[in-house]
């Protein structure tokens, strides 16, 4: 859209018409291939996902993803795809929600938690008992819709 002004003064004299540019952005960002690594206990887990937004663009500064209020450093931040890594390692046995926050760059701002994901040391040795095999306990990362 282009904004003009004019202006007239009581003499009848007409300013010049300046304008102005702008974007009206009523497009809300959106999530697609989100994808959770899984991961051991002693491990990293790697997060990633495609960004969409038709607007204005992404403000690649907003962008967050948290798990368990700790927010997740990013190896990747562009506009379009975002990836970065959380060292499970803390993490106690149980459901952790994994949240993904986006703004663009007018302010509309999309947020995505995940539905479940569990983390949890198990023992898998019960579940596979074969004689010439080793299983090591270890911690589990994963989504359920």
């Amino acid at each position: 859209y282009t904004l003009m002004v004019r202006a007239t003064d009581t003499a009848g004299n007409i300013s010049n018409i300046p304008s102005e540019a702008f974007v009206v952005d009523t497009v809300v960002p959106t999530f697609s291939n989100v994808i959770v690594s899984p991961a051991y206990a002693n491990e990293e887990v790697t997060i990633s996902f495609n960004i969409a937004e038709n607007g204005s663009g992404i403000n690649t500064a907003l962008t967050r993803v948290i798990i368990n209020e700790t927010e997740v450093i990013p190896t990747q931040n562009t506009a379009t795809y975002w990836q970065g890594k959380f060292d499970v390692t803390d993490l106690a046995n149980g459901i952790h929600v994994v949240s993904l926050n986006v703004t663009d760059n007018v302010g509309i701002e999309s947020k995505w938690n995940s539905p479940k994901t569990h983390i949890k040391n198990i023992n898998l040795s019960k579940y596979w008992n074969h004689p010439n095999r080793e299983v090591e306990a270890g911690c589990l990362f994963f989504f359920t819709r």
